[in-house]
Parts: structure tokens; C-alpha cells; sequence
């Protein structure tokens, strides 16, 4: 029989797998190598041998709050994407006045 929880990614287990991260935050895991480890803005994770990486409730929250504040080269990234952002979406509008 499965476990009732297995899967489940709202409830507080203490750590999470890298998957159960993913899942939980709807991200892909190629998303989560790829861009926010690579860059270094991964959560902090606690490695339990070679293979086995968990990542604690509290550096999930402690990710969210840095995500949620960025600081140095990730905010001037951010908002250099937003105003890419706002001028492609002032050209579209302005390309449908014609």
C-alpha cells in the first residue's frame, strides 16, 4: 500500500529533496541546476553522504525571503529585465496603433 504522504509537498517534514523543492515551488529541475544553483541562488542544502541532499524548512524560507528581497547583481538583473520587459510590451502596443 503507498504511503498516504508520499508525494505530498505541503506538509512540514523538516527537509525536503531536491524534487519535493521542485515540486513544491513548481519549478523544474533543470531550472533549478541549470539557473539557480549554477548562479548560486539555490536554498542552502545539507548534503547526508554523496548522493543524498535534503533542504531543511528553514532555508526554504530563508530562500523565499531572498527571493522575495534581492539584493547586488540580482536585483540590477532583475530590473534590467524589467524594463526590457516594459519596452517590448510599449512597442507591441505601439505596433497595433498603426
Amino acid at each position: 500500500m503507498p504511503s498516504p504522504t508520499k508525494g505530498r509537498t505541503d506538509e512540514p517534514v523538516g527537509s525536503r529533496t531536491i524534487d519535493q523543492f521542485c515540486a513544491r515551488h513548481r519549478i523544474s529541475r533543470a531550472f533549478y541546476f541549470g539557473k539557480l544553483r549554477k548562479a548560486g541562488l539555490g536554498p542552502a542544502e545539507m548534503r547526508l553522504g554523496p548522493k543524498l541532499v535534503r533542504i531543511t524548512d528553514e532555508a526554504d524560507r530563508a530562500w523565499q525571503r531572498a527571493r522575495e528581497n534581492p539584493t547586488g547583481p540580482e536585483l540590477v538583473e532583475l530590473e534590467q529585465a524589467k524594463t526590457e520587459l516594459s519596452a517590448r510590451g510599449r512597442k507591441a502596443v505601439a505596433g497595433r496603433r498603426r
